[in-house]
């Protein structure tokens, strides 16, 4: 199976250091609520976490019941 890829850009007023942090903080990921065909996300946590973050994984349990895993491939904080 392929991996789905999401990419988007916007403007915001915080270092790219501050966003990854807060894209690090999987404690916030349950304020994701769904969007559209997307399930809103119930807990996420770190199955393996890198010093650099490349190879990290994080399981996701949705509010649907379903469940995945994230693999992070690239970061440039």
């Amino acid at each position: 199976m392929q991996p789905i890829c999401f990419a988007c850009s916007d403007t915001i007023d915080k270092s790219a250091t501050a966003i990854c942090a807060e894209i690090a903080d999987v404690a916030r990921w349950r304020e994701f609520s769904g969007y559209g065909p997307l399930p809103g996300i119930a807990n996420a946590t770190y199955e393996w976490r890198t010093a650099d973050m490349v190879g990290s994984r994080i399981r996701v349990q949705n509010t649907d019941g379903s469940t995945h895993v994230e693999e992070i491939t690239a970061w440039e904080p």
